[in-house]
């Protein structure tokens, strides 16, 4: 049994009071439960996971190779106990033209409307990131922002053609569906 989430929600933590606008913890820190029955001690994990490291674990815990096209990790050396290491040092967040990189000390946002506003929270020290700190860490920005770059070019594209709306939609609706990063 896995329970999990694609994505939370925004209770005016930052203004907004939904999904899809913003890449802080609130919309994308989400619950991960795991059942197996074959594995009897249950265990919180505290390590970086993603929603992409899935279809890994699935593969894993079924015996199933694990395709070397899969994004993700598989978290079953977690659930055992057999893996020391961290699994991801940074985890990443992408939503129409905003992205993310997180490890779990800094949260870094950028806006690709406004590339000069850049955020960076340490969240030791502000977990509920409201305290910008770009400025006073740029040496710590800059390395996050290296990192995210390197990630974003290393995912495949899938820009072979280009799909049309079903006539039915709107322009209004389809500009929407657009920015949210779901077309």
């Amino acid at each position: 049994i896995i329970i999990f989430a694609d994505h939370g929600e925004e209770f005016n933590e930052h203004g907004g009071f939904t999904h899809g606008a913003t890449l802080y913890d609130e919309v994308t820190h989400v619950p991960l439960i795991i059942h197996v029955p074959w594995i009897k001690q249950a265990k919180r994990v505290k390590e970086l996971t993603q929603t992409v490291d899935m279809l890994p674990t699935l593969l894993d815990l079924l015996q199933i190779p694990i395709p070397h096209q899969a994004q993700g990790k598989s978290l079953v050396g977690l659930m055992k106990n057999k893996q020391s290491l961290p699994l991801h040092e940074y985890v990443f967040g992408r939503m129409a033209i905003k992205s993310s990189i997180r490890s779990k000390e800094w949260l870094l946002l950028l806006d690709g409307d406004n590339p000069d506003q850049k955020e960076l929270y340490n969240l030791g020290l502000d977990p509920g990131q409201h305290n910008n700190v770009y400025f006073q860490n740029k040496d710590t920005a800059l390395k996050l922002e290296s990192k995210l770059k390197a990630w974003e070019e290393s995912l495949p594209s899938y820009k072979d053609q280009e799909y049309a709306f079903p006539p039915q939609i709107d322009k209004a609706a389809q500009e929407r569906i657009r920015k949210t990063g779901y077309w």
